[in-house]
């Protein structure tokens, strides 16, 4: 009786073992693995000894094939960036065309103060932004870096002249200081963290539009022929003459020999806006209402 029992657990275990299995042989011990066949290949390799694998998969090993595609990918990054590149230069172009009146040559008296304007920008904002940039900027950020250092110096110039001038150090004085203070921080970061990566594509089209639009803004200018404040706001003044008064007075002060004889009450928050405007102003050798819109 007991042996008929155990032909038929045998029969049984036998039945429900997966494909290419066998039971265990009569006397083993109960949950012993069965032996594996000579010819098996070893676990996780599922193709014989030999065979190559399908070309593409992972296990690969000769040369790939250029990706799908790839020549179509090409060609919409070319035509993505031959529109960045032409359209925004066709669009100033038009505007400039349509509106300075001809001869337009006569007109182009305001490229050179722009100009000056400009490098007046790179020298304080460049010198006092790069450093901070290079020392404080988040690594995540880095691809993005030479985007970053006009801003951060326009902040921080702006704000240590704030300092500066509430402390009653003289306009100059303070702007000589700033742009040391600046420059040899500038030298510490290049000195421990060297020049940094090249300029991305993305970094010097950016460029490239920022000089697009300060061309439209010219524009108006142009077309008057000479470098003024444009558009008929109210403020406009105001601005030129805070700007003015803050590089020859105490910013709090009352000075009947200015234009502006006091910064407003109102923007008595907007003093590093107007000491880094006052800066640029200064070091480019013009007069703030001629500074103004090519700063903007």
């Amino acid at each position: 009786m007991s042996q008929r029992f155990e032909r038929l657990i045998a029969a049984r275990s036998s039945s429900s073992a997966p494909a290419g299995t066998s039971a265990p042989a009569s006397g083993a011990p109960p949950g012993a693995s069965p032996p594996a066949p000579a010819d098996a290949s070893p676990a996780g390799d599922a193709s014989p000894a030999g065979a190559a694998s399908p070309r593409g998969t992972s296990g690969s090993t000769g040369p790939r094939g250029p990706a799908w595609g790839s020549g179509l990918g090409d060609a919409r990054r070319l035509a993505a960036i031959l529109a960045v590149l032409v359209v925004p230069g066709a669009v100033a172009l038009y505007i400039a065309v349509h509106a300075i009146p001809i001869p337009r040559k006569d007109h182009l008296v305001v490229v050179p103060p722009v100009l000056r304007v400009a490098a007046g920008c790179i020298a304080l904002f460049g010198v006092c932004g790069l450093g901070v940039v290079r020392l404080l900027l988040p690594d995540a950020l880095r691809r993005w870096e030479l985007l970053w250092v006009l801003p951060v110096g326009a902040c921080t110039s702006g704000l240590a002249l704030t300092v500066l001038g509430f402390l009653g150090v003289p306009f100059k004085v303070s702007l000589a200081l700033v742009l040391t203070a600046g420059l040899a921080v500038t030298v510490l970061a290049l000195w421990r963290r060297g020049f940094g990566r090249r300029p991305s594509l993305e970094v010097l089209g950016s460029g490239y539009l920022a000089a697009i639009i300060v061309a439209i803004c010219i524009v108006p200018m142009a077309a008057v022929g000479y470098v003024t404040v444009t558009g008929t706001g109210s403020d406009a003044h105001l601005a030129t003459g805070a700007a003015q008064l803050l590089q020859h007075a105490y910013p709090t002060s009352f000075d009947v020999h200015e234009p502006v004889n006091r910064v407003p009450l109102t923007w008595r928050s907007k003093f590093p806006i107007y000491y880094a405007y006052a800066g640029v102003a200064e070091i480019s050798g013009l007069p703030t209402w001629q500074v103004l819109v090519a700063l903007e």
